[in-house]
């Protein structure tokens, strides 16, 4: 049987990872002239399961701070958000408004704290299964992808956001979740280079079993485990539309013809809506720019030893091997890719908010400033399973969570295109609901 696989990112190969190993004819389409490079090039590198929360609620709050280099404060001022401001960490493009009205009311619909605790408990479920194949995984192969399993933390400015945020982990313990509540002080003995900040945040959660990683890196490894196993990857080949023939979609039109398959999956991320769309699905993914910023710092002795996530400030630092990644902002563009130099200077200004010493003295002229687009759907969940049409699954629509969602994600679909029992619960992501 063959497989076509839509996408060249950590859904996609990890799909064609684990459908490989199940004995499938598979080839995977990417667009672009290699792997990896649209979400998962240079995203936050964070793999925590709890990272996987929808959106819901924050990024519609009524509160939150633009982001401020330290001032000899105990606490930054807070501002009523402004979206449209540049200086925000949350911002809407007033021209993409009108594209947003259909998404925007069902992600309205998902602002119920039931509907909230729903997608938070089910992708912090996938994400812990995910981690475990992805650690089975690395015990069986010589994946090099500079991971690191440390855990996280979570900084907190203010007192009642960290007892917001605690009273939220709580309810993850009997799931699993390990955390520690640190005092300031006890945060700066995990991180030492916090010290310089120390009277700008009221404490700090420890997120035991985090673990980070490159995606890039991940994605380069996967392919090269595809290659060999007899799996084929076409780079630089654009889809244009699915192809049905009745109930069932029998393959897609390429730049470079058609393509035929028994069964296909999309895992396009933000694309998925539109190609979808060419059969008459309707998928409620809204496309989210996010920015990073990748520092050089080989033979730097200020190298943080931890990810460390600012919560005022939607974002985070994360180690990777001699590399520092600066990531986070939302920024609804549609599908515009630009990178924006304010929202470069932000990232900057977040650096400095956590590490004024490390900013004061990067090599700006060697960092690598990115953007990418997250596929965030309606509820906060993704789309994993078979479609309303025969022979097409879903695999998309992860959000920020698609890089501590990818090895799970791939097993769970695997199993629901074979018909298996499922390992976890596979019905908050169906793909047709």
């Amino acid at each position: 049987m063959k497989i076509l696989i839509i996408g060249g990112g950590l859904l996609g190969l990890s799909s064609a990872k684990v459908l490989l190993e199940r004995g499938y004819d598979v080839e995977v389409l990417e667009a672009h002239n290699g792997v990896g490079l649209e979400t998962s090039f240079a995203n936050g590198g964070d793999l925590g399961a709890i990272g996987s929360g929808p959106w819901n609620t924050p990024i519609f709050g009524k509160k939150s701070q633009k982001i401020q280099p330290v001032k000899p404060k105990n606490k930054p001022t807070e501002n009523t958000v402004s979206l449209f401001d540049v200086c925000s960490p949350v911002q809407i493009q007033p021209r993409v408004i009108p594209s947003m009205m259909v998404w925007g009311l069902k992600f309205l619909r998902s602002c119920t704290q039931a509907s909230i605790d729903n997608a938070l408990h089910a992708n912090y479920q996938l994400g812990v299964y995910s981690q475990q194949k992805i650690n089975l995984l690395r015990e069986t192969t010589n994946l090099t992808y500079d991971a690191g399993s440390d855990g996280t933390l979570k900084l907190f400015r203010d007192e009642a956001a960290m007892a917001s945020s605690i009273a939220m982990l709580k309810t993850m313990v009997a799931k699993g979740l390990k955390y520690r509540q640190l005092s300031a002080d006890e945060a700066i003995t995990l991180e030492p280079k916090l010290a310089s900040i120390r009277g700008q945040f009221v404490g700090a959660v420890h997120l035991c079993d985090d673990e980070r990683g490159d995606a890039h890196l991940f994605c380069g490894e996967l392919a090269k485990i595809i290659k060999a196993q007899g799996g084929v990857i076409r780079s630089g080949i654009a889809v244009t539309n699915l192809v049905k023939k009745g109930r069932r979609v029998v393959g897609a039109n390429t730049d470079q013809g058609f393509i035929s398959a028994d069964r296909v999956i999309v895992a396009a991320g933000s694309s998925s809506a539109k190609l979808v769309k060419t059969v008459g699905i309707s998928l409620p993914i809204m496309p989210v720019k996010g920015h990073s910023l990748t520092l050089h710092m080989a033979g730097a002795t200020q190298m943080p030893n931890i990810p460390v996530v600012d919560a005022a400030n939607f974002g985070m630092v994360t180690p990777l091997g001699n590399r520092l990644r600066v990531a986070g902002l939302v920024d609804f563009s549609g599908f515009n890719k630009d990178v924006k130099p304010a929202a470069i200077d932000n990232l900057y200004k977040l650096l400095a908010a956590l590490y004024p010493n490390i900013a004061e003295n990067v090599d700006r002229s060697t960092a690598q400033n990115w953007a990418g687009l997250r596929p965030l759907s309606a509820d906060g969940k993704p789309f994993i399973g078979q479609s309303k049409l025969e022979g097409l699954f879903l695999n998309t629509g992860h959000g920020q969570s698609g890089w501590a969602g990818a090895m799970g994600s791939a097993y769970l679909l695997a199993d629901l295109m074979e018909s298996r029992p499922t390992e976890i619960d596979h019905r908050p992501f169906s793909a047709t609901r």
